[in-house]
């Protein structure tokens, strides 16, 4: 690969023919490319006035690959390297293990494999193991990984809630699978917006500009987070055997129905774009957050027996971080809204 670093060119505009204005493409950007005499070059009039270029037809970066050479990286770093091989967006990644594969090795590729979505082993032997992506960046829009992740994060809320308040423990058995979903489709997200953010025509594919994509990670690592202590609800419920008894009156169920609603606003916006209704979720988001940790500090007063009281304060701070990191994705909604009204006052 030629070693090309991005830089500013000023080149001049000539005419051609008395008629046709013409600029000449750097020679390092044409080689780089792969640009031969007579390809087509696709050119995109952004509404700011920029002009991108960039050519047309397959993308070289999904043809790319990462060869990964186990005699220089240690098994203990083999699933952080193929993490982040996976979030490069590259389409194939190729293990090297000239001594052969131990087991453990083989069990981390397998756990990768559970971890992430679209890849896949398609050879497999003493000496290398190939793994490809199956899975298309523009099949899977990136609003529709947001909202399958809110939907799995709100679910276990809800599941967690009924458990707590009708002690229907299996409501929430298989938290621990739906919050790796949750976390699997956050690194779908961020493949998905470097994929965005290294090639014009994925954008173009997905339609989607490179700031959506940038507030729409934010607001994927957001959920992540959220889905965090949705499991650590879901933990809290299975791992505790004597519970205080709960009514949806009390204190923190109230603060966590105002998560549930502010979220399904929140998600609701992003294609409404109504501000006001943005604002309102994040006055009741900061609220809650004001009423949890008022609740918090009171818990110690009194002579409750110690143990409920940790319960219900563990129970608070739950939904207090909750809302949070609710209300950072209110503010990640905000500013996409702001850059799309941007971009519309433009193209006026």
């Amino acid at each position: 690969m030629v070693d090309f670093k991005p830089k500013t060119d000023v080149r001049k505009v000539q005419l051609t023919g008395g008629a046709t204005y013409t600029i000449s493409l750097p020679k390092k950007w044409v080689i780089m490319h792969g640009v031969q005499p007579r390809d087509p070059i696709q050119m995109e009039w952004r509404p700011s006035g920029d002009l991108r270029i960039s050519p047309l037809g397959e993308d070289r970066r999904l043809r790319q690959k990462v060869v990964l050479d186990m005699q220089k990286i240690p098994s203990a770093g083999l699933l952080d390297y193929l993490i982040a091989a996976y979030l490069t967006g590259v389409s194939r990644i190729h293990i090297e293990h000239p001594e052969g594969m131990s087991r453990d090795d083989r069990r981390v590729v397998r756990d990768f494999l559970r971890r992430t979505r679209g890849f896949d082993i398609v050879d497999e032997n003493e000496n290398n193991t190939e793994l490809i992506c199956l899975l298309d960046a523009a099949e899977m829009p990136l609003n529709a990984t947001l909202n399958r992740m809110y939907l799995l994060v709100s679910s276990l809320i809800r599941d967690g809630t009924s458990a707590l308040i009708g002690g229907d423990m299996t409501l929430v058995e298989d938290h621990d699978d739906r919050e790796r979903e949750i976390d699997a489709l956050r690194l779908l997200i961020d493949r998905q917006v470097g994929l965005v953010l290294d090639s014009t025509a994925i954008g173009s594919e997905m339609h989607i500009s490179r700031r959506q994509s940038s507030e729409i990670a934010w607001m994927g690592r957001a959920l992540e987070r959220m889905g965090d202590h949705a499991d650590a609800l879901a933990m809290l419920l299975t791992e505790t055997k004597i519970r205080p008894d709960f009514d949806e009156k009390d204190i923190p169920l109230q603060q966590l129905m105002v998560w549930q609603n502010s979220m399904k606003t929140l998600m609701i916006n992003q294609r409404t774009q109504n501000p006001s209704e943005i604002n309102g979720a994040i006055a009741d988001l900061r609220l809650a957050i004001e009423t949890l940790v008022s609740h918090e500090e009171g818990l110690w007063d009194g002579n409750r027996m110690v143990v409920p009281v940790l319960f219900e304060y563990r129970l608070s701070e739950i939904v207090r971080r909750l809302c949070a990191y609710a209300r950072d994705f209110a503010e990640a909604v905000l500013n996409l809204i702001v850059h799309l009204s941007v971009l519309d006052d433009h193209a006026q």
